[in-house]
């Protein structure tokens, strides 16, 4: 993998780095490393992708929710973000700045903060409105030890005014520290930062400007702006140095924050930008607002270098909708959050955006990785090696003799063939006794903690304050950090147990006309014959379906515990009960049975959610033969009346009256009432009439149908429907 790294202040200086217990020497750059030899390099790591854990579909957020903030204060995480819309179907309204609260940073609620007015009510979690910083809003936890209390967080916002700073006591309630703004150079059209560098005693601010490059092309970057406190920014705005060999890519944000498990290292995801690209199933992109995207990764031990690679940290994947113009746009922050398994110790938390600019809401998706695990020097089966510069053996506090021994400690991992061994040097580079090659003991496993052994011992106590030089032979295995001291005593995961039955897996298949998805426990047969049919909102436009949702965890944990698997097929967007998604979801059931070899019985129950609703209620309608039972969310949706109601996509799709009408569930009243259907309808729903299912009902009663209307109360047009609806859901679509 190419990389752009050079040395930076303490190398050039000639200073001994200082390993001590509390921070870690990372292994991201060339700083600490003296020599790579063999098959050993710096290797550029990914973040295993996640589930969504929130969904901007409140009525004051929308398709248009970004420029998201994440940070920990004592035990409460805290999310805030950019609610906006643009576009969007019956969602119009002006940009807010909002704050969401989780206790473990995987479940999110919305509080109700009743600080800003909006439609009439201050049941929201709004914390800023009617003002230009809701654009950008980027909070901070100052770290400063003599910042006041009543200004702990701090954040930065505005657009053509500049940026205003502004302070908070709970990270609720905010104010302008002053009407002035504080940095008036730049183009702040993004998410500009701000942190309190402890080793300079500054403030820091990270912004965006623009940039000549070699083509006279104006491109995004980033400048960096101090303070002595926080108020007063001179006018000497510089921007980064990436190295002098660098390619010039545009940077939408910055994403620059100090390490979590090191302050001393800043690291940046920024969002790369790629302004002419335009994937094919992006409107926006093909209609005048190109642009592709994905996460990079950078970091720096001074603030101005940083090390950038050229690689992408995340890709936007397989979802369709993540190539879509300006998605993947990850948080600024990292969060520790528990592992992923049983048993395993805290991950570093990452958050990016999906379905931006989409027909649906935002969604916020969880990345982990190890933790100090972004960088590594791999060595691979065939070895290789590497030597540190000089590194003193430091206790957390010189003045006192540490108690127990005093180790070194990897954050690695090895295969079960590989190894690692260590050789301790002083500082005209002669092996120590004691600490030598020879008496190295062989090291193998995977853990943050791992103790070097030498045939003699593991302490290295005689060695504090010394600076030594480390040498490792590697075979098969990574080093991500070190550091002296003892082993620490992290927190394992308390997850429900891991085991097939409860780890849910997803399939992907593609096929020549055809694109689905299968979810179900990993012990799923498919032999079994219970599989259901789904339809999404905004029919399943980019493979995302209302059971992706985080309110949907436990109803697919309740549906996979009666041995279901759920079928999920790719529609295209906009399918408002076209023929075309009937079919296209037979021909992927039939793929499923002839091509996969599941099992798939002649009728199956189905089941959708809004504009999926309606489409669940023509498959049926169409295809009765295929279908046991119908339930649906918000999708009793007269197509005639609705189309004047603000879907003028709809007279497009049916511009013949007559094709309308075959697609309208209220014209198959006869057909639908053969099968049970269950009607749930959120009472607070503002996009699709009540009354809509209302008349359903009381049509498919007078036909002597098996029919239920649930009325869902105090539930808008949501996923979160399937909290409160999970358990009746579950037993209506198995029994």
């Amino acid at each position: 993998m190419k990389r752009h790294l050079f040395l930076t202040c303490m190398a050039v200086m000639g200073t001994a780095i200082t390993a001590m217990a509390a921070y870690p020497v990372l292994f991201w750059d060339m700083e600490p490393i003296q020599s790579l030899e063999g098959g050993a390099a710096l290797t550029l790591h990914h973040p295993d992708m996640g589930e969504v854990v929130f969904v901007h579909d409140a009525p004051w957020e929308g398709n248009a929710s970004c420029y998201h903030t994440v940070l920990q204060d004592g035990d409460r995480y805290l999310m805030y973000y950019r609610g906006s819309a643009y576009q969007m179907p019956n969602c119009n309204h002006p940009s807010v700045t909002c704050c969401a609260e989780s206790r473990d940073g995987v479940h999110w609620t919305r509080p109700n903060l009743g600080i800003c007015e909006f439609n009439g009510s201050k049941d929201n979690n709004i914390i800023l409105m009617d003002d230009e910083a809701t654009h950008n809003f980027a909070p901070w936890l100052d770290t400063n030890p003599a910042c006041p209390p009543e200004q702990r967080f701090k954040a930065l916002g505005g657009l053509s005014k500049g940026l205003f700073l502004y302070v908070s006591a709970d990270g609720f309630h905010w104010s302008k520290l002053q009407e002035e703004a504080v940095i008036t150079k730049g183009a702040f059209d993004s998410l500009n930062t701000l942190i309190y560098d402890g080793a300079r005693q500054c403030y820091v601010a990270y912004s965006r400007a623009y940039y000549k490059a070699e083509d006279e092309v104006w491109v995004r970057g980033i400048q960096r702006n101090t303070s002595p406190d926080g108020l007063h920014w001179p006018d000497d705005a510089t921007p980064l140095d990436f190295g002098a060999d660098a390619p010039v890519v545009e940077l939408y944000t910055n994403g620059i924050h100090p390490y979590l498990n090191n302050p001393n290292v800043l690291i940046g995801i920024p969002k790369r930008f790629c302004r002419d690209r335009a994937a094919n199933n992006d409107k926006h992109g093909k209609n005048g607002l190109p642009g592709t995207s994905d996460a990079a990764f950078m970091s720096s031990r001074d603030g101005i270098h940083f090390n950038r690679w050229d690689e992408a940290l995340i890709r936007p994947g397989l979802q369709h909708e993540r190539w879509i113009t300006r998605n993947n746009m990850s948080a600024q922050g990292t969060v520790l959050t528990s592992g992923n398994q049983n048993g395993t110790p805290p991950v570093v938390t990452i958050y990016t955006t999906e379905a931006y600019l989409t027909d649906g809401p935002v969604r916020v998706r969880r990345h982990t990785i190890r933790l100090d695990g972004f960088v590594s020097v791999q060595a691979p089966y065939s070895g290789g090696s590497f030597t540190t510069r000089p590194i003193e053996v430091a206790a957390d506090d010189p003045a006192a003799q540490p108690e127990g021994e005093v180790m070194l400690l990897l954050n690695a991992s090895t295969s079960a063939l590989g190894e690692i061994r260590c050789e301790v040097r002083d500082e005209q580079n002669s092996p120590i006794p004691g600490y030598t090659l020879a008496d190295s003991l062989s090291l193998f496993g995977d853990e943050l903690d791992l103790a070097m052994k030498w045939k003699d011992s593991a302490d290295l106590k005689p060695l504090l304050g010394r600076k030594v030089i480390l040498h490792f032979e590697m075979k098969d295995a990574d080093i991500y950090s070190l550091r002296f001291g003892q082993p620490r005593q992290f927190t394992p995961s308390t997850k429900e147990s891991d085991d097939a039955a409860q780890t849910e897996v997803c399939r992907q298949v593609v096929f020549d006309g055809g694109e689905y998805r299968v979810i179900s426990a990993a012990n799923f047969d498919p032999k079994s014959g219970k599989v259901a049919l789904t339809f999404g909102g905004a029919g399943n436009s980019h493979i995302y379906s209302n059971v992706d949702d985080p309110s949907a965890a436990d109803f697919r944990r309740k549906l996979f515990a009666k041995g279901y698997a759920i079928i999920i097929p790719f529609l295209g967007g906009d399918s408002w009960g076209r023929e075309a998604a009937s079919e296209g979801a037979l021909r992927d059931l039939e793929h499923l049975e002839k091509v996969e070899g599941y099992t798939v019985p002649p009728r199956i129950p189905v089941f959708g959610f809004s504009m999926g609703g309606l489409d669940v209620l023509m498959f049926a309608a169409r295809h009765p033969e295929r279908v046991s039972k119908v339930a649906e969310f918000f999708g009793a949706i007269d197509l005639e009346d609705f189309s004047k109601r603000g879907f003028p996509v709809i007279r497009k799709l049916y511009p013949d009256e007559e094709m309308m009408k075959k697609s309208n569930p209220f014209n198959h009243i006869s057909t639908l009432a053969q099968f049970p259907i269950r009607i749930y309808h959120g009472d607070k729903d503002p996009l699709v009439p009540m009354s809509y299912s209302t008349r359903l009902e009381s049509a498919l009663k007078e036909q002597g149908a098996n029919v239920q209307l649930i009325v869902v109360p105090n539930v808008v047009h949501t996923s979160a429907i399937l909290i409160p609806t999970a358990d009746d859901l579950v037993q209506f679509l198995t029994e």
